[in-house]
């Protein structure tokens, strides 16, 4: 996380070390990216950037953040425009974010040009969602329709969640990290199937059909 003393800098300079580091990370891999060349198009001193950052890492992982904030606030905005079904929901996000993903293959590749970037990701996603209700936790629980569901109780709820929080982290760790040796529409008929047999199982909706 950046030091404050980053987030006191006037926007047009943060702004500056932030475009320059995306430009860096989206086309160098971590190991290749260099501070250099960050510090040289964002205009700052190379000493500045220690009082900004603990070092490469420190940015390249608030870079990522940044990313998930948008991520995660496109899918509560799925998730409301499915009235509160997580099913249609996840279904719908996740080839989205296949598409999407396909569209910048060379930038992704970048990013997780290394495993333990996606296992950071994954974590901080997860942390993003977790947090108080002035984070997105409260406010995303809160948009799912329980009554759609055939769970007896919050902790079978719960188990729910995690099962296609599993699926997911399953789908995006082939895409990701393995995306040379999958094919995108295979990726996906194979995430819609295992939803769809969650939904049989959990949606009243389904099993009234």
């Amino acid at each position: 996380m950046p030091k404050d003393t980053f987030f006191r800098l006037p926007d047009d300079k943060r702004n500056r070390i932030l475009k320059g580091a995306k430009k860096e990370f989206y086309n160098c891999t971590f190991s290749e990216a260099s501070i250099n060349r960050i510090i040289k198009d964002a205009e700052i001193p190379r000493g500045s950037f220690y009082q900004y950052f603990e070092d490469k890492k420190d940015l390249y992982l608030y870079v990522i953040e940044e990313n998930i904030k948008s991520v995660i606030s496109n899918f509560g905005n799925k998730l409301e425009h499915s009235e509160g079904d997580i099913f249609l929901c996840v279904d719908n996000f996740i080839s989205e974010l296949l598409d999407e993903t396909t569209k910048k293959a060379k930038e992704i590749k970048m990013i997780f040009s290394e495993s333990w970037v996606f296992e950071a990701v994954w974590t901080r996603s997860l942390e993003k969602c977790k947090g108080g209700q002035e984070d997105l936790h409260g406010d995303m629980i809160s948009r799912i329709d329980k009554t759609k569901l055939l769970v007896e109780s919050d902790e079978e709820f719960e188990y729910v969640m995690e099962i296609i929080g599993a699926i997911i982290k399953d789908t995006l760790d082939k895409m990701y990290l393995h995306r040379n040796l999958v094919n995108e529409d295979t990726l996906k008929k194979s995430f819609h199937g295992k939803i769809e047999s969650l939904r049989k199982h959990y949606c009243i909706v389904a099993n009234k059909q």
